[in-house]
């Protein structure tokens, strides 16, 4: 299994430089698209995937760093 494939399967954040990249990746586009189905659609991955990756980021951070109102997304 590559560590692209394991973002998407793995249950528990990895701690890596290459993991922290594209959950930050998610992250920015998510932010900037405001949207996580554009956002998906922008990253070619499934919205799942990508929600999941912003959710490790902030258990990661132990922070919440979107506001989610339905289906308008924007950072806190």
């Amino acid at each position: 299994m590559r560590a692209t494939d394991e973002c998407a399967t793995s249950p528990t954040p990895i701690k890596g430089l290459h993991m922290n990249f594209l959950y930050l990746r998610a992250f920015h586009s998510v932010a900037t698209e405001h949207s996580f189905t554009r956002a998906a659609q922008v990253l070619h991955v499934s919205q799942s995937t990508l929600s999941w990756q912003v959710k490790a980021l902030e258990n990661i951070y132990g922070l919440r760093l979107l506001d989610r109102r339905g289906r308008h997304v924007v950072p806190t």
